[in-house]
């Protein structure tokens, strides 16, 4: 947004601030959205990182053990429920022919964007792409007719 820009709405308290947060959490890990340009839309990617910061800047009026708990959901990325969402997004992604011409520090750039505000180690970003890029595993365990 420009700096000479007046804003277009404004969020009057943290309530509204988390049901922001919660719409915008429902658009980008639903398992099966309808509109699946959201996972990486770059307005979304940033709308979601700005309502994060905002909702830091509360937990940290509130005190260092509720920004701490803020910073710690973060970087629960490895353990959160929205994981299995984003490996689905991710193996969609990486079918795409636009992703075979990206190097993988383009590939851990877009997924931390897609993931914003979730934290992502390298280490972690990795083993998820890794894992996007693997093809469909044939189960060895199944019957033949």
């Amino acid at each position: 947004m420009s700096e000479n820009r007046k804003p277009l709405f404004a969020v009057l308290d943290e309530y509204e601030l988390l049901a922001l947060w919660r719409l915008v959490a429902e658009a980008k890990f639903h398992p099966e959205p309808e509109d699946t340009d959201l996972w990486g839309s770059p307005y979304v990617r940033s709308l979601s990182q700005r309502i994060n910061d905002a909702l830091l800047e509360c937990a940290k009026l509130k005190g260092d053990e509720k920004a701490q708990r803020h910073l710690s959901w973060r970087a629960s990325l490895e353990t959160n429920v929205v994981l299995p969402v984003v490996k689905k997004n991710l193996k969609n992604d990486a079918a795409s022919a636009q992703w075979k011409t990206w190097t993988m520090d383009e590939k851990v750039a877009h997924l931390r964007g897609c993931v914003a505000p979730f934290d992502v180690s390298s280490a972690l970003a990795e083993q998820l792409i890794r894992e996007a890029e693997m093809p469909a595993c044939i189960d060895r365990h199944a019957t033949k007719p």
